[in-house]
């Protein structure tokens, strides 16, 4: 009998330990039903009574100029900054750094194909006071040169190259859909710049 009884009281203090242990289980789970809102309807909910207004938009002949910027560049930016310029470069071409010419030389240059290249077909020539006076011949010689190229709309320079007597510079001529490569050749004599040679390369239609 008191083993009988014993029995009894392990099987209802066994099931006194599952019900508590249920109980605190379903107590558990009560606790990860949200009860508190979601972020989204907190957000919502502080967003509600805000008054809103029109975007604003710039003039439109508003333009910020970089002086305008108070912000210097940081120092670890100022580290890498190249001494020198940076020149865009094509890789059919080459480099575009014309930094070692003077200002006068690539001016007298763009006069020079404004008129013999840049010009209408009708209307090109050849300035001789950009042609070296040693050479008298030279405009005749070139001008059928230069009357033969399609429209043209601009020319850009390449990196010269510094030879003994006188400067090799590439050119370019750009139009709508064509260049045309050139080399020119120029020498300074008392002060003045002159063009002594142009050799006509390779034009590609595009």
């Amino acid at each position: 009998m008191l083993c009988l009884s014993s029995h009894k009281s392990v099987i209802i203090l066994s099931a006194c330990c599952l019900f508590g242990c249920f109980w605190s289980c379903s107590k558990e789970v009560e606790v990860f039903k949200a009860t508190e809102s979601t972020v989204k309807e907190v957000v919502d909910e502080q967003l509600k009574d805000k008054e809103w207004h029109d975007e604003l938009e710039a003039p439109d002949d508003f333009k910020l100029e970089l002086t305008e910027i108070d912000a210097p560049l940081p120092a670890g930016c100022l580290a890498v900054l190249p001494a020198r310029g940076v020149y865009p470069e094509y890789k059919d071409f080459g480099s575009l750094d014309v930094s070692g010419l003077e200002g006068r030389l690539l001016k007298m240059l763009d006069s020079f194909f404004e008129k013999s290249a840049i010009a209408s077909p009708g209307n090109r020539y050849l300035d001789s006071d950009c042609l070296d006076p040693s050479y008298p011949f030279l405009p005749y010689v070139m001008q059928p040169y230069f009357d033969k190229l399609p429209s043209i709309r601009s020319v850009i320079y390449g990196k010269p190259a510094f030879l003994d007597n006188c400067i090799e510079i590439p050119a370019r001529l750009n139009g709508d859909k064509n260049h045309t490569d050139l080399l020119i050749y120029v020498l300074k004599d008392k002060e003045v710049w002159y063009i002594e040679q142009v050799v006509f390369g390779e034009q590609v239609n595009e």
